[in-house]
């Protein structure tokens, strides 16, 4: 190998090894930041319906003949809440009180809301820590 050369590869592999530093370090930041970005966005749609279902009526939550109520306030029938919510942000947001979906804009494939489906553990370990026995599930 001519002495050129050598100066060459000794010159270029730090950079090399510094650019491919760079690179992996700066995906894993821009990673970090994207999903606290995202977390932010379900966080803030979380506390919008919670907020919106908490100052719907006076009275606590309660169900009725299979229909969840917050005080007179028919919570089961309020779904363009969440409609309205899925428009603005893409973001699906569905409402349980226990172990039952009383509210929510996800759909099937054929356009069917999926009402009675079962709270499951992944979405209690996700939100357990809102401290209330209104569940509230948001999925992207």
């Amino acid at each position: 190998m001519k002495m050129q050369s050598k100066i060459l590869a000794l010159a270029l592999a730090p950079l090399l090894g510094l650019g491919l530093a760079v690179i992996l370090i700066g995906n894993n930041r821009i990673g970090d930041a994207l999903t606290e970005s995202i977390k932010n966005g379900l966080r803030a749609s979380a506390v919008a319906i919670r907020e919106t279902l908490e100052h719907a009526d006076e009275g606590e939550f309660r169900v009725d003949g299979g229909v969840l109520y917050k005080g007179g306030f028919n919570v089961s029938e309020a779904s363009e809440i969440a409609d309205h919510i899925k428009q603005a942000t893409d973001i699906d947001i569905t409402v349980f009180y226990g172990p039952t979906r009383y509210m929510t804009s996800i759909v099937d494939a054929r356009g069917i809301v999926l009402w009675e489906l079962r709270r499951t553990r992944l979405c209690w370990t996700g939100f357990r820590e809102m401290g209330k026995n209104i569940l509230i599930r948001i999925s992207s």
